[in-house]
């Protein structure tokens, strides 16, 4: 077996009830984040900084329609 897809491990992708899919998903959003994604620090209340982004799923269906996704209710699964 090849140990990974899309720089995952196949058996934590088994492992978390994961495919290939939801690996190119991961993907797209590790690359996403690293790019042009919108980002926000916030401190917990421990006065950790936490880097929060926000991805409107429409961006997904449009950058990825080799996975023929179509509606929002077929990524929140």
């Amino acid at each position: 077996m090849r140990f990974s897809v899309f720089a995952y491990s196949q058996e934590k992708l088994l492992e978390y009830g994961l495919d290939v899919t939801d690996a190119l998903i991961l993907d797209w959003f590790a690359n996403f984040f690293i790019g042009k994604m919108e980002k926000r620090i916030f401190k917990d209340s421990s006065d950790n900084a936490k880097i929060f982004g926000w991805v409107k799923i429409s961006k997904i269906m449009e950058d990825l329609p080799v996975i023929g996704i179509t509606s929002e209710k077929g990524i929140r699964r």
